[in-house]
């Protein structure tokens, strides 16, 4: 069994038998994936016994070096951007069907993201805490967005 334990987050236990790719990152980083797809164990290359650790994740499943970058790991500040930008239409366009459409958008991204925080076993717990916040921001577009539709 692979198993990771961290302050303030859950266990993550993955069985060898259970374990679908071990990738080895640019920067050194292993990512250890099981068959669930929340089962995802990071190690940073500053753990001790490096590469014995290599040679043992070796035993497991051979290591593949990833040799592309996802596009939102490139790229990190477009989701946010996105987010502010549909922010800014939401707050000060007066096309109706634009902030309509906008405020959708926002609504399910940010409820997509509010979930995909609060399922994940690699966010402590303060953070997912800190998540409810988005709660008031629906809120807010959704106030916005019926009071621009209905003129009031």
């Amino acid at each position: 069994m692979i198993m990771r334990e961290q302050l303030n987050t859950p266990p993550i236990s993955i069985y060898l038998r259970e374990v679908t790719e071990i990738v080895k990152n640019k920067n050194g980083m292993f990512m250890i994936r099981g068959t669930d797809k929340r089962d995802l164990i990071c190690v940073p290359p500053q753990i001790e016994h490096y590469t014995q650790l290599e040679i043992e994740l070796n035993q497991v499943k051979p290591v593949v070096a990833k040799t592309k970058d996802s596009f939102f790991y490139r790229f990190p500040y477009l989701p946010g951007l996105l987010v502010v930008g549909l922010m800014i239409t939401i707050y000060s366009a007066t096309n109706k069907i634009a902030v309509t459409l906008c405020g959708i958008v926002f609504i399910i991204l940010a409820i997509w993201g509010f979930v995909k925080v609060q399922r994940s076993k690699n966010v402590n717990a303060r953070t997912k805490g800190g998540m409810w916040w988005v709660f008031v921001l629906i809120a807010s577009v959704i106030y916005v967005v019926i009071s621009k539709l209905f003129n009031l």
